[in-house]
């Protein structure tokens, strides 16, 4: 088939030289394209990975810094719970639990640090 169509195209002068050279382009053009995009699909992989690696990684950080920080309010409130006061006592019903104080603080400290 390809050989009728390349002797049709030849025998047709300049015009069907001209339209084989059109075919042939058109191939090249379209391996080159190939190429091209899977070279372009492979680095943007590439570039996706790492991407998602620093995004990971920052969010441990901050992760880890949140726990550290619970956990620093937590044993201080323990510490002051556990003194003796010389104030007041509050009634069992309306003592705050551990829970609620370390979320006012934890929401205390965010304010100030959004505030400097």
């Amino acid at each position: 088939m390809e050989a009728t169509v390349f002797d049709i195209l030849t025998e047709a002068g300049p015009l069907g030289v001209f339209a084989l050279y059109l075919i042939w382009q058109r191939q090249k053009d379209a391996l080159n394209m190939d190429e091209t995009m899977a070279r372009f699909t492979e680095r943007s992989d590439k570039e996706e990975a790492l991407i998602r690696e620093r995004f990971d990684a920052v969010v441990d950080k901050y992760d880890k810094e949140r726990e550290a920080l619970f956990r620093d309010i937590s044993s201080k409130l323990d510490k002051l719970l556990q003194q003796p006061s010389t104030a007041v006592p509050i009634p069992p019903s309306q003592q705050p639990t551990t829970e609620s104080m370390i979320e006012r603080a934890v929401t205390k400290a965010m304010k100030t640090e959004d505030d400097s």
